[in-house]
This record gives structure tokens, sequence and C-alpha cells, in this order.
């Protein structure tokens, strides 16, 4: 498969969870919310994601969201390459994982499957990600059906942590406060 090339463009990604447009903001809670809700099976997270998807898009269509993204995190759940990160629902960073997703929807919606197969494999396994791109693909069209459209943030860069100042020794070198160094 070859790689796509970059399209001009893109909109930067933001480095919270509240700067994110309103679709992006419902896929990351409804993650967080789904994720909760197997980490503690009593809680009403699930019902809540119900609850968004049908009043946001109606009963069949709230009905056909939730089955794809089930299905979506339910592949994510057993096959990632690395386990799904349970953040809690007011956490105001974004995961690697999170940032995936979005970035997978929004290829989908895009109708840019190799850069979905491509997200897809690096997140899971090639035998699951066929799976992955479709219930992506079927989360992508409700969302694009009700103008829940992700931002185009498919090639620009992820935000990173600020870099870290070296600590000043007292003699002057950096990385080397609280260490006993013999000269």
């Amino acid at each position: 498969m070859a790689i796509p090339s970059a399209p001009p463009g893109g909109r930067p990604w933001p480095n919270c969870v509240a700067a994110l447009d309103p679709g992006e903001r419902l896929l990351v809670w409804s993650m967080r919310q789904w994720l909760a809700g197997w980490a503690a099976p009593a809680q009403p997270a699930w019902q809540e994601v119900w609850n968004e998807f049908a009043g946001r898009f109606g009963g069949r269509e709230g009905r056909l969201a939730l089955a794809a993204f089930t299905a979506l995190l339910g592949r994510l759940r057993t096959s990632a390459r690395r386990p799904l990160r349970d953040r809690c629902a007011d956490c105001p960073s974004l995961g690697a994982e999170e940032i995936s997703v979005l970035r997978l929807v929004a290829a989908c919606q895009r109708r840019q499957q190799p850069l979905a197969q491509g997200i897809a494999l690096w997140l899971a396994p090639a035998d699951e990600s066929a799976d992955i791109v479709a219930a992506a693909t079927r989360l992508a069209a409700v969302l694009t059906r009700h103008e829940l459209l992700l931002p185009d943030r498919a090639w620009a860069p992820v935000p990173t942590a600020a870099p870290l100042r070296p600590r000043v020794a007292p003699g002057g070198l950096p990385g080397l406060a609280g260490r006993d160094v013999a000269g």
C-alpha cells in the first residue's frame, strides 16, 4: 500500500479536550465513558453514551452510531497493540489512542481509505484492521449525516508536552542536581 501524500493545510491539534470541535469532543467523551463502563460495569456510563447518541441522532440513527462505536471500541479493546488507556471523563489532556481514533474517523468521513487503513494498522494487527476501518466508516457515516464533521487534522502535527528544563547542579552542570559526581 502506498503512503498517501500530505495535502496542503490541515488544522493543528489542540492540546486539550475543551479546544476540540463538537464531534471530536463527543467521541472522546464517549470513549472515556465506554472505557469507564468496562472498568466498573455497575456505573451508568454506557447508558449515558446511549442517551447522548439517541438524543443527538434520534433512536434509529443513535442505534446505528452506538453499534458502530461499540464494534470499533470492542475490536480495539481486544486487539489493540497497546491497551486502551482509561482516562477520567474530565481529564483535560488527550491520549494517543483518542487522537488516533479521531484521525481514523475523520479519514473515514473524507473517504481517505489508505489513511484510514494505515491508522488501523498502527492501532491493531493486520487481521483486525478491516473490521476496525469498517466500524469507523459506519460511525463516520452517522456523524456525517448529522453534520458532525471532524476537522481535517490528519497531516497536522500532534501536540507534544512542553520540554523539560534540565536541572542544574550547584556546579552548573545540567542534569546532575542531587547526584554525587566524582570529578
